[in-house]
């Protein structure tokens, strides 16, 4: 019975759509728009020259997969507007074989084998009209499809919203062998999201899926994390899935993964609740469905339409009615994600009979890059409802956003960036060294998921005791890094931060410094940073330290400044007793010192770096104890303890270190230990006075 439901309502709310809109079979100002003088792009779509779809009755705007192997045998969604049963499709000229009307949104297809990769038209016949979706599908180089061998459904395990209103981020992961287990988000994969019926499959046509982006690599690099929201049009209980393509069928995963198939019982759960503010009752991005502009100039308009009763379908404006038109990062929501910029849309006309109210906006965007568009309206300051172009009576999708293409030259500047980790590493001679991560941040461009259009960052490294890079270029090389994920800034779940990360291969022995830069504007300006940060400028002190050996040294394994955190000492004293503790495997277990071990206590300017700044002193910390580590009883720390004196009143910074060969490679611990790395906001302080 709640399957019969879900259905009926999801036609009823389709027909709505149409009811407003009249799926523009009726709607003669996508013809000969004579209520629009101003909106000669419905006549002539000079800015959509490969976009049939605005003069016909149907239209193809995604399709999901996009992509899929020489072999064919992908399933398919085409998403669009104004599909019946009888519809035919075409990859270029060849038609595909059986064609599964889903709703007048969504057509079901399986991609036929096709000779050689690249990309092919899409079209739909229906009688005599037709719509054309230039390179809507991709063959690639894969003669055969990338197996899915396991997924699942991360986070959260039960979400709650209201009825047009987006959910929380929702969070799925994925693993490929040989695709997801590299850098970055593995190529050929295509990730969704949806929701349904309690009782009913995730492969039925009660469920609906919207397209989900990458994330982040996890799990130590092997799997994919994509997220992805989803806005549900009426309210319910409803089970929440992922679902993940390789180019054949799809794979659905659950709470507990896919190896033992998709079941209700282990699924994430979604309510939804009645809307209790006032809101407009249906919007549509209306025109048009993509867009070329230069960045930093104004875009050619961009026209939504809105109803609400008794407000819309009266003469002229609407009262109460707020709409903006935004862009933000491709396949993001806008109802959630914070990478959106919104600008005022003005009243233009009544449209559709009277029914309607058309507003136009012009859209300026900074940076170059691909990103999508969207309308979203409110009434008397209620909650925005978001359109795409099938309007909103089936909620926000990305398939159905508007797209936009900007190419120039960057308009923004880098305002911060650092160099977030780690403060210190070591590698062989003509290897690889570890990732060092740098974040940047761009106002208006950085935020959200997804990398921020038009950055690139660097990393460069140079010899110990060289300038900076702005004093002395020529003791530089820089090489490019890659994007890896977005990150909270001052607000959690902003996504303020973009976070790149690189590594170096460095032919010579010695100390090295690493410091990262990042630009706005193809590399006309830099802005370089360290691990204090670029507020403050470019100091090497702050720089990372790398050492590049010939043969490996010995480490010890992890330490820890003991207590206490904080102290107070006077010009004329010795400090209280300051303690560290050490873990060397082999060494350290066991009563008594372990052998070849040597400790130091250092002190130095508040916030300064201990392994480069010049303001720093160590002096040797003596044995005291063993102890406890993880087991009680192993003994597997050695405790030293040591004093400091310090001439000179003001506030300084603590650091114990560690060396297992007579102090020629150290290990640097803060107060939360050396696991983690070593950070300069964990050092241990002391007060000075006289």
């Amino acid at each position: 019975m709640k399957k019969y439901l879900f259905t009926m309502l999801l036609v009823v709310s389709l027909s709505m759509l149409f009811a407003c809109d009249d799926d523009d079979s009726n709607n003669t100002n996508n013809v000969n728009n004579t209520n629009n003088v101003n909106n000669t792009n419905n006549v002539n779509n000079t800015n959509n020259v490969n976009n049939t779809n605005n003069v016909n009755n149907i239209r193809i705007y995604s399709l999901s997969p996009s992509q899929g192997p020489l072999s064919g045998g992908t399933e398919v969604t085409i998403y669009g507007a104004g599909f019946a049963d009888s519809a035919t499709v075409f990859f270029d000229d060849e038609q595909v074989g059986e064609v599964t009307f889903v709703s007048e949104t969504a057509l079901n297809i399986t991609t036929p084998s096709f000779q050689e990769s690249g990309p092919v038209d899409v079209k739909v016949v229906q009688g005599s009209d037709e719509a054309v979706l230039s390179d809507g599908f991709i063959y690639n180089s894969n003669s055969t499809a990338i197996e899915i061998e396991w997924c699942t459904f991360q986070a959260p395990a039960s979400t709650s919203t209201l009825v047009n209103q987006s959910t929380e981020y929702l969070y799925g992961r994925v693993f490929a062998q040989g695709v997801t287990d590299s850098n970055g988000q593995g190529q050929g994969i295509s990730a969704q999201v949806g929701y349904g019926p309690s009782d009913s499959e995730p492969g039925s046509v009660d469920w609906s899926w919207f397209d989900a982006t990458f994330n982040t690599d996890v799990d130590d690099g092997v799997n994919d994390e994509y997220m992805a929201s989803v806005t549900p049009i009426i309210e319910g209980e409803f089970k929440l899935a992922f679902r993940f393509n390789g180019g054949a069928s799809w794979v659905y995963c659950d709470l507990d993964g896919s190896d033992n198939g998709y079941s209700a019982d282990n699924a994430s759960d979604l309510v939804v609740e009645p809307q209790s503010e006032p809101m407009v009752e249906w919007c549509i991005l209306q025109y048009p469905a993509t867009l070329e502009n230069t960045a930093g100039q104004e875009s050619d308009p961009v026209y939504g339409r809105v109803f609400l009763s008794t407000v819309t379908d009266a003469s002229g404006q609407g009262e109460n009615i707020s709409a903006q038109a935004g862009y933000g990062p491709v396949g993001t929501n806008p109802g959630v994600d914070s990478g959106w910029q919104w600008q005022t849309a003005d009243f233009n006309i009544d449209t559709d009979n009277g029914a309607n109210d058309e507003y136009s906006a012009s859209l300026t965007i900074a940076q170059p890059g691909q990103y999508d568009y969207s309308y979203r309206f409110s009434y008397n300051g209620g909650p925005w409802l978001y359109c795409d172009l099938d309007g909103s009576d089936n909620g926000y999708s990305s398939d159905f956003s508007g797209s936009v293409a900007v190419d120039g030259t960057g308009q923004a500047t880098i305002d911060y960036c650092e160099l977030h980790y780690p403060a210190s590493s070591s590698v062989e001679v003509g290897e690889d060294s570890v990732f060092f991560y740098g974040w940047a941040y761009v106002d208006g461009v950085t935020q959200g998921s997804g990398q921020g259009q038009g950055i690139a960052g660097e990393i460069g490294y140079a010899p110990a005791g060289s300038q900076d890079p702005q004093t002395d270029p020529s003791a530089w090389i820089w090489s490019s890094t890659l994007y890896n994920s977005s990150i909270d800034g001052e607000v959690p779940g902003d996504l303020a931060n973009d976070e790149y990360m690189g590594s170096v291969n460095i032919s010579t022995d010695g100390s090295w410094l690493i410091l990262y830069r990042f630009t706005a504007d193809s590399g006309s300006n830099w802005t370089y940073c360290d691990l204090d940060g670029s507020e403050n400028g470019i100091d090497v002190d702050q720089s990372a330290q790398l050492t590049v050996y010939q043969t490996e040294p010995e480490f010890v394994d992890w330490c820890i400044f003991q207590f206490p955190e904080t102290t107070t000492i006077t010009t004329d004293a010795t400090s209280e007793m300051l303690f560290g503790r050490v873990y060397a495997m082999g060494i350290t277990e066991g009563a008594g010192a372990g052998t070849g071990i040597t400790a130091e206590i250092g002190y130095g300017n508040s916030g300064s770096n201990p392994q480069s700044h010049p303001s720093w002193t160590f002096v040797p910390a003596e044995y005291n104890v063993s102890v406890d580590g993880l087991v009680p009883g192993d003994l597997s720390n050695d405790e030293y303890m040591g004093t400091i004196t310090i001439l000179s009143p003001g506030n300084y910074s603590m650091v114990y270190r560690f060396s297992r060969d007579g102090g020629n490679n150290w290990t640097y611990c803060d107060t939360t230990g050396s696991g983690d790395g070593f950070d300069q906001a964990d050092m241990a302080s002391a007060t000075v006075s006289n």
